[in-house]
């Protein structure tokens, strides 16, 4: 690959012992598939990375969305997840995950911006792998979070049963999703285990992420693609309404999952 001179390291990145990169899904498969870890010499394109970190269910699709109708920005995609990142570098010859996410952003990013949507333990990822710490200074994140922590357990488990993640996803000849008390508390609590680590992150390296939340997403678009733009230092169009495809996918079932789950049932 030709391309820009590597960047060079300006720090360690410091990852609390829940964030081992070792133990995360993605990352573990990740490992097993493409044992190269060259991320300290691989050349790395000299952009602006944009970093949707999230827990599932919080809003960051429709935020990429957002940005992305702007014209100005690249659509933000789960590039780090294991299964996209195995099959392209299966297609291309690749050999290790640096390679890989070097490529990807060169040919995704827009106007000097590459935007990605990342977990908090695949940004661990890109520090095991002697990413992270080459290109911290010109890395930016955003984190996304619901302050309805009942309806995103909710809607994390409705999706996770019709395998609806999107409104982009076609209907599935599956059961209708089974309501289950236990298994929501449960999401609630990883969500908040999920946040709890992502805040320690950051605090751990200095880092002050722009934080936006779900029901600002949804209630002041514009203000939400405003604010992202100004700590970016970006002059982004406005966005545009009609580029948005993304749709809503609470139904009554959501309401009635939420009046059974606070009746204590």
């Amino acid at each position: 690959m030709t391309g820009p001179a590597p960047l060079q390291t300006s720090r360690p990145i410091l990852l609390p012992a829940a964030l081992d990169p070792g133990k995360d899904g993605h990352g573990a498969a990740i490992a097993a598939a493409l044992p190269g870890r060259n991320g300290d010499t691989v050349a790395l394109p000299d952009l602006t990375y944009v970093f949707i970190v999230f827990a599932n269910r919080s809003g960051s699709t429709y935020l990429g969305e957002l940005l992305a109708s702007t014209g100005y920005f690249n659509l933000a995609e789960e590039a780090l997840n294991s299964d996209h990142v195995i099959a392209a570098c299966q297609a291309r010859g690749l050999d290790s995950f640096p390679q890989y996410f070097a490529q990807f952003a060169a040919e995704r990013a827009k106007n000097g911006h590459f935007v990605v949507k990342a977990s908090i333990g695949q940004i661990a990822v890109l520090a095991g792998h002697g990413i992270l710490g080459r290109i911290v200074p010109q890395a930016r994140f955003i984190v996304v979070q619901r302050m309805d922590k009942l309806g995103q357990a909710i809607s994390w488990h409705i999706a996770s049963q019709t395998g609806l993640f999107t409104s982009y996803h076609a209907p599935r000849d599956r059961p209708p999703p089974q309501y289950d008390r236990q298994a929501l508390a449960q999401i609630m609590v990883a969500v908040a285990e999920q946040e709890a680590r992502t805040g320690l992150f950051f605090g751990l390296n200095g880092l002050v992420p722009l934080q936006l939340t779900y029901e600002l997403l949804t209630m002041r678009r514009g203000l939400a693609v405003e604010l992202v733009c100004d700590f970016l230092g970006a002059h982004a169009p406005e966005y545009d309404p009609a580029k948005i495809r993304l749709r809503r996918q609470a139904t009554a079932l959501n309401d009635d999952w939420r009046a059974r789950f606070l009746a204590g049932k």
